[in-house]
């Protein structure tokens, strides 16, 4: 499914408000599978807000809007800025827990168990 979203604020925190308030139970349940997916990869619980921060702070100094619209976006879905910015540098997060998963990738599927559907995620 292709979803199509047009934001008329042009300033990067209100676009950002604007599209995390009309995609707020999208983006809480894509949360909720990384929440997920980081536990897992990870082998234990992480604390995925600090993570997020981290990045965050990274995408500051690479761009200032874009830490700005990431602002907007939890604002918009009411969730933590962490989290957010987690779900934006989840690639790197990833690669960080185990080898295996070191490198960038595109895709990551997680196969359930016995009667689970398995779980795919695109960046």
């Amino acid at each position: 499914m292709i979803r199509h979203f047009r934001s008329a604020p042009a300033a990067p925190r209100d676009r950002g408000r604007d599209f995390g308030a009309a995609h707020a139970a999208e983006i809480g349940a894509t949360a909720d599978i990384y929440k997920a997916l980081f536990t897992a990869a990870a082998g234990r619980p992480v604390d995925i807000v600090a993570l997020g921060e981290e990045a965050l702070s990274s995408i500051r100094r690479f761009s200032a809007a874009a830490a700005r619209e990431i602002e907007g976006i939890a604002d918009g879905a009411a969730l933590p800025v962490g989290l957010i910015a987690a779900l934006n540098a989840r690639t790197e997060i990833l690669a960080t827990f185990r080898a295996p998963l070191r490198g960038e990738c595109s895709t990551v599927v997680r196969l359930g168990g016995p009667g689970e559907a398995p779980v795919a995620l695109q960046t």
